[in-house]
């Protein structure tokens, strides 16, 4: 009977804990374990936060500001509805994406209700033959 009880003892300090390949102490065991469970329950709160941002954000009407450069021959072009042929304004801008100077305007269409994009410089393919 000595001799299972000491196996068990044994047993029980021959247990190895590993943490990321390599072997650690209980105590160190558990000290990264709670670590890694408070930065999982950061994350999730950031990620929440992250959310809850992004719909306020859609909820307010995107304002754009500020100074652009623009090429004014193919702005003028570009600004006339794809769909139905209408002028598009400046004040209907829904979304903007920037690429270094340039930008490209997503405009919503009064009468059909299209959103159609307007460079503000001429576009060019790149080497991947992706246009800005």
């Amino acid at each position: 009977m000595c001799d299972t009880a000491e196996l068990e003892k044994d047993n029980s300090k021959t247990k190895r804990l590993y943490w990321k390949g390599k072997i650690v102490s209980k105590q160190v065991y558990n000290q990264r374990f709670k670590q890694q469970t408070l930065a999982k329950n950061i994350w999730k709160k950031q990620s929440m936060k992250s959310k809850s941002q992004l719909q306020l954000s859609q909820a307010k009407p995107n304002l754009i500001e500020g100074r652009r450069i623009v090429h004014i021959d193919t702005v003028a072009k570009q600004m006339i509805c794809k769909k139905c042929k209408s002028k598009l304004h400046f004040s209907d801008i829904v979304y903007e994406k920037q690429f270094g100077l340039a930008s490209v305007f997503y405009m919503k269409c009064k009468k059909c209700d299209m959103i159609c994009t307007v460079a503000t410089d001429k576009q060019h393919a790149t080497s991947k033959k992706k246009t800005l």
